[in-house]
């Protein structure tokens, strides 16, 4: 049922306000409905895509959608991204040489490669340098943040989509000031608290009116490992 001729793509900036995507999406859906016919369609939502589709639901519903699958998507945000708001940067060796290690090919080649990165984590080569990491962390943090992490991320809204609740207000007054656009604040704060905070009763919502939703989740896998809960 699936192939080349049935599947449509939608791209979008990762970078942009969730609300402004999700209504280009609305566009799309309704665009791909009168190229194929059909009174409603299904989604494959892969990682931020299906923070885009929460805010698609909680903006226009879920009437043009069948079914919606969401496949490690941070719903709810994500420990890395509050960390990363929040200053909490840490190396840790283990968390390194598993994230490393479990991307390698099955394959001789990815066994020698794992032989190497074991060997030399056993002689704490890893540990030695995010030693190292950790002193110009430490020395450099502030300047890190103020001259290109805030700059940079803190006008992001798609970023600030994975930033879960646990870590939103501290990390608001980290990236923030006085002199920060009340536009921006207000819809970072409408996401947080109309989409994310209110995305059990959203789904739940779907499901009782029949839309089919599956959600995937990958357990057991390393992420990254520069912060302080990795």
């Amino acid at each position: 049922t699936h192939g080349p001729d049935r599947d449509y793509y939608f791209g979008y900036d990762f970078r942009a306000d969730p609300l402004v995507t999700a209504a280009k999406l609305d566009d799309y859906i309704r665009h791909v409905k009168a190229l194929t016919g059909h009174d409603k369609v299904s989604l494959k939502a892969s990682s931020l895509g299906g923070i885009i589709v929460m805010a698609y639901f909680e903006q226009f519903g879920w009437g043009n959608i069948d079914a919606c699958i969401f496949q490690c998507c941070p719903i709810l945000g994500v420990a890395v991204a509050g960390d990363l708001f929040t200053k909490q940067i840490e190396f840790n060796a283990d968390a390194l040489v598993r994230y490393g290690t479990q991307v390698l090919p099955e394959s001789e080649l990815g066994t020698a490669l794992d032989i190497l990165i074991q060997t030399l984590h056993f002689l704490d080569v890893f540990g030695k340098l995010l030693g190292f990491a950790d002193t110009l962390v430490v020395n450099m943090k502030d300047a890190l943040y103020e001259e290109l992490l805030i700059p940079v991320f803190g006008n992001m809204p798609g970023l600030w989509s994975l930033v879960p609740d646990v870590s939103c207000e501290q990390a608001k007054s980290v990236f923030f000031d006085d002199a920060t656009s009340r536009v921006l604040l207000d819809r970072l704060d409408y996401y947080h608290y109309r989409v994310r905070m209110q995305a059990d009763a959203i789904l739940n919502a779907a499901l009782d009116d029949g839309v089919r939703i599956l959600i995937l989740a990958g357990y057991n896998l390393q992420r990254e490992p520069f912060v302080a809960s990795y």
